[in-house]
């Protein structure tokens, strides 16, 4: 057996679906045409002996460009094989780099080392019939998309009635399995879900906050029994409601030894103040009844009554 001084491509062209693995098959030929299965590196060594198959590199572009897409390394073949080498990564569109999407056709550009031919096939991605996009809606009359890292204002403890769905590369509703998609939750964030379904309710927390993020994952199987993710996430922007309660404190002019920063003392229940005086060195918070902040200041005006102010 010689050494590789030729490729030659068992197809002109394959067809595969976006997200699968392209069945590609190519040889490696010495002068003679005969077939190379093994990496020629030990001298003297019997065909295989201690040696690696030989693996050749298989360059994706997209059709008539010079930008390369993807790369992936791919087993040479020999005749007879049983089974079908596979490229041993997808071929996915959705992990290219720019605006592409199926169907497309790829220059596919086999080559070995520093072996100067090289083979190029046509690669012919469509669209994937697996799901591909993972979408979140609110159910009602409009039955409006909560788009992907969109920003949505919310009422604290507001209740959000949703359904995910999932479509494939025709933009295809896939109908939900929960036996094959599993659904899963940052900090397990829906307060309840329904038996078999993607329909989850979601009650926006007691803390306003901007920006809350609520992120899902669906994972599944591929048909060549590898994993799959799809992820969805949005933002929460919520507010404080009505005031509910008010505290005081009074400052301390001597500042704090530890932070350099100001003491503040409770404001007894009662304190004494003559008539029409300003309530000095008050911090004023006022909070609902979660405990979140509607307004905090040190500019309140003052508060009296006749020889007494209430606090």
């Amino acid at each position: 057996m010689g050494f590789p001084r030729k490729l030659n491509s068992l197809q002109p062209n394959v067809e595969v679906e976006s997200g699968q693995t392209a069945k590609i098959k190519c040889q490696v030929l010495d002068c003679s045409e005969n077939i190379i299965k093994h990496e020629p590196e030990q001298e003297g060594a019997e065909d295989g002996e201690g040696r690696p198959k030989i693996m050749l590199t298989c360059d994706l572009y997209q059709e008539n460009e010079t930008r390369k897409l993807f790369t992936c390394n791919l087993p040479g073949v020999s005749a007879g094989c049983r089974g079908v080498p596979e490229t041993t990564e997808f071929i996915d569109v959705q992990n290219f780099p720019g605006e592409i999407a199926a169907p497309v056709t790829l220059d596919c550009i086999l080559s070995y080392k520093e072996l100067e031919f090289k083979e190029k096939i046509k690669v012919y991605v469509k669209p994937s019939k697996q799901p591909v996009l993972l979408r979140l809606y609110e159910i009602g009359a409009d039955g409006t998309e909560v788009e992907m890292e969109r920003e949505t204002n919310r009422e604290l403890e507001e209740r959000m009635n949703l359904v995910f769905k999932l479509f494939d590369g025709l933009n295809t509703l896939v109908p939900f399995d929960s036996s094959k998609h599993k659904l899963s939750f940052v900090n397990n964030w829906p307060e309840r879900r329904e038996s078999n379904s993607s329909k989850v309710i979601y009650r926006v927390q007691k803390l306003a906050k901007m920006g809350q993020k609520v992120k899902t994952t669906v994972e599944f199987k591929l048909p060549n029994g590898t994993s799959k993710s799809l992820h969805h996430k949005f933002y929460i922007n919520t507010k404080p409601s009505d005031p509910y309660r008010m505290d005081v404190r009074i400052w301390n002019p001597v500042k704090n030894e530890q932070n350099g920063r100001p003491n503040a003392q409770p404001i007894p229940s009662r304190i004494q103040i003559p008539i029409d005086e300003k309530l000095v060195n008050a911090l004023v918070t006022v909070a609902d009844q979660h405990g979140n902040v509607v307004k905090e200041g040190m500019d309140l005006e003052y508060i009296s009554e006749i020889g007494r102010a209430h606090v």
